[in-house]
């Protein structure tokens, strides 16, 4: 069993729970199990704070960050292997489907 776990205020219900599913059938198809994961989605401005924080001499755009998870973590009430996070830019699909419109 995978937990997935996916927050953001500009994400509804449906749209977190088709992201945790689709998450899971790929977690499954790697044949990764007992593990968890966690989808954050950010405002832009969010996302360039965290790229600059962490990835300060890197140029474009802000659109995905990933980390794993730091070996040796205590997650004393978890026994999931915990993966990692990742962070989702929430402005990309506004912003590539009024491209696409033009």
């Amino acid at each position: 069993m995978n937990r997935i776990t996916v927050q953001g205020s500009t994400i509804g219900k449906n749209a977190a729970t088709k992201i945790q599913r689709i998450t899971n059938k790929l977690l499954k198809a790697l044949r990764v199990e007992n593990s968890s994961v966690s989808i954050f989605f950010l405002s832009n401005q969010k996302m360039i704070l965290l790229k600059k924080k962490f990835l300060p001499r890197r140029l474009g755009p802000a659109n995905v960050l990933s980390f794993p998870e730091f070996q040796g973590f205590p997650h004393p009430d978890d026994r999931l292997r915990p993966l990692g996070e990742i962070y989702l830019n929430a402005g990309i699909g506004t912003r590539d489907r009024n491209e696409m419109a033009r």
